[in-house]
C-alpha cells in the first residue's frame, strides 16, 4: 500500500490499465532498439566484410603484378640462355 498521496498520484498511471499499456509501449520501444541495434551490428559485419573483399581484391592484384614480373623475368633468362647459347655456338663453331 502506498501511503504518501502524492507517490500514489505519480504511480496510479503506472497501476492502471493504461499504465500496462505505457509500460507495453515502452517494451516494444526498447524491443525496436535492440532490433535496430541487432541491424547496426550486421551492416558493420557487412561493412568489415566489404573491406576483406577489397582487400583481398588488392592482395590479387599484387600476386597478379608479382607474377607478370616473374614472367618477365623468365623472359630475361630465356633471353639470356639464348644468346648463352648462340655464343657458345660461335665459340664452337
Amino acid at each position: 500500500m502506498i501511503d504518501n498521496p502524492v507517490d500514489a498520484a505519480c504511480l496510479a498511471p503506472y497501476l492502471t490499465q493504461d499504465g500496462l499499456a505505457m509500460r507495453e509501449n515502452a517494451f516494444e520501444r526498447w524491443k525496436n532498439g535492440l532490433a535496430g541495434s541487432k541491424n547496426a551490428v550486421a551492416r558493420e559485419i557487412n561493412g568489415l566484410s566489404r573491406c576483406k573483399n577489397a582487400f583481398v581484391s588488392v592482395t590479387n592484384g599484387f600476386v597478379g603484378v608479382t607474377n607478370e614480373f616473374v614472367g618477365v623475368t623468365n623472359g630475361f633468362v630465356r633471353g639470356t640462355n639464348a644468346f648463352v647459347s648462340v655464343t657458345n655456338a660461335f665459340v664452337r663453331g
